[in-house]
């Protein structure tokens, strides 16, 4: 862990050479992708101390399915990918981003609600939020295909280790968030349930919530293909 956050503060370093070379114009839309492929790794991880517990002895699920459950959000993650790095090109970045944070939001509302209502649906509702939670994080593909488009190939090399920088912090202060969590007493509002472990749902469906308005507004523009070094 201390070599992994040493390699955190090292790329720090570079993150100023990528973000420089690439245009004023589309420098605002990268960052603001780049902090998205933070929520994308938080949100994988910020279960990770909380999600055992939940799904065998809140949900009575069996111990033996576990390892599948949480897997299945890298499952559908995969299934994905491919299909978002296609469809880019027929609707755009702005729209499928949008898409992507919508399904991870409704995918988390589901598994932080699977306790709630009918106790015979629970373990649907925390399954298919997994699963749809996932479908949404495929959105990595988009922000490697901006990235591409809009650092200059001279720097590109910088660029993708700023990629992994995002994202390892996200993967880093995941589980941290989900520790702190868990220390967080549980509340009611209606027949909502609050505690260490629906909350980490919650976070990310806000943060989530938060991004769409973003991608929404003018701070994001549509990646333009940069004219790259060896065609100058």
């Amino acid at each position: 862990l201390k070599l992994q956050f040493l390699y955190f503060i090292a790329t720090s370093v570079l993150h100023k050479k990528p973000m420089e070379s690439v245009r004023a114009d589309q420098s605002t839309s990268l960052r603001l992708s780049l902090v998205l492929g933070t929520v994308m790794a938080l949100d994988f991880m910020i279960v990770y101390l909380s999600i055992f517990d939940y799904w065998t002895t809140d949900l009575g699920g069996s111990i033996h399915a576990f390892g599948l459950v949480f897997a299945c959000y890298d499952l559908t993650q995969m299934i994905f990918i491919p299909v978002f790095g296609v469809g880019v090109k027929y609707v755009g970045f702005r729209k499928l981003y949008i898409l992507s944070l919508l399904l991870n939001l409704v995918g988390n509302v589901l598994y932080s609600t699977a306790m709630n209502g009918d106790s015979d649906t629970a373990t649907f509702r925390f399954v298919s939020g997994r699963l749809i939670a996932g479908v949404g994080s495929a959105s990595f593909v988009l922000i490697l295909g901006q990235l591409v488009m809009t650092v200059p190939i001279s720097h590109r090399g910088e660029g993708f280790v700023m990629f992994r920088m995002y994202t390892f912090f996200g993967r880093f202060f995941g589980p941290l968030l989900g520790y702190i969590l868990l220390y967080i007493p549980e509340s009611n509002l209606g027949d909502l349930k609050f505690d260490g472990k629906t909350l980490p749902g919650w976070v990310v469906a806000v943060l989530d919530l938060l991004l769409i308005v973003l991608y929404c507004s003018p701070l994001f523009k549509e990646p333009e293909r940069v004219r790259n070094d060896v065609d100058a």
